[in-house]
């Protein structure tokens, strides 16, 4: 008897269906990923293990195609991101602004499509590769009553970090580089910095923006302010239930192996 064998030199490999779907989209989208990159990222993607199901989005800014970079792991259909004015990109490292009217435009409200990201369970982060002290707004929109916002180093050396609320938990903060992170469960807020959570307190809800996410300063009412100069290789919404160790472990990983990480 004789069998026909099929030589398997060349096949495409197998990856994730989360990585597969994310990579379809890129396509679909107009970018590309190369082949190490998709390695990276699905082993990425795997060591979330079940917490990749609780981001709304993921977005990751270090990788060789600005498109990729602005389309979400996470539910990848959503709309991209836009890169308003011009934002520069830099391949494997991310975005990272050079005037005062450049910003990102996540086209996330999470008011109106936040599923896992919701009033009192939510949590949202990103990563900076840019170490600097100064009156900037890493990330966030502002209604007049209640705002996400988060600077991971003001002028005052204070990491800030406000979620569906009126003010801000601060906790000090000697550099702004890496994983910055708010969270909320319940009336809990911790402001986490690369895993490890920094500051806790009790505080109330006021209610979630109907505005979208920005980056590179905050929106208010369409308009970017307090803009910040520093470089962005990743950023999230998702719920509290994150484990935000895991998660900047895993980031990180990536981060090393593309080159990106502080």
């Amino acid at each position: 008897m004789y069998y026909n064998i099929i030589p398997l030199m060349g096949k495409a490999p197998a990856y994730l269906p989360a990585a597969q779907t994310y990579f379809d989209r890129v396509v679909t989208n107009g970018g590309s990923l190369t082949s190490t990159e998709k390695t990276y990222i699905n082993t990425f993607i795997g060591a979330l293990g079940s917490d990749f199901t609780e981001f709304d989005r993921l977005w990751i800014f270090g990788l060789s195609n600005s498109i990729a970079a602005r389309t979400s792991m996470a539910n990848p259909t959503s709309t991209i991101i836009t890169a308003v004015n011009g934002m520069p990109f830099t391949a494997n490292q991310g975005f990272q602004l050079s005037t005062g009217s450049q910003y990102l435009n996540t086209n996330f409200n999470p008011n109106t499509q936040g599923v896992k990201y919701t009033l009192s369970n939510a949590s949202y982060g990103i990563y900076s590769r840019t170490n600097s002290q100064g009156l900037f707004t890493d990330m966030g929109s502002y209604d007049g009553t209640s705002a996400i916002l988060l600077q991971s180093r003001r002028e005052s050396g204070l990491f800030n970090a406000a979620i569906n609320d009126d003010s801000s938990l601060s906790i000090a903060n000697p550099n702004s580089l890496g994983l910055f992170v708010g969270s909320r469960v319940s009336l809990t807020r911790r402001s986490i910095k690369n895993g490890t959570v920094l500051a806790t307190d009790s505080y109330a809800t006021f209610g979630i923006p109907s505005l979208n996410i920005y980056i590179g300063g905050y929106n208010s009412s369409g308009s970017a302010i307090i803009t910040s100069a520093r470089q962005f290789s990743a950023c999230f919404f998702g719920s509290g239930a994150i484990n935000q160790s895991n998660f900047y472990t895993a980031l990180q990983a990536l981060g090393t192996s593309i080159g990106w990480a502080v």
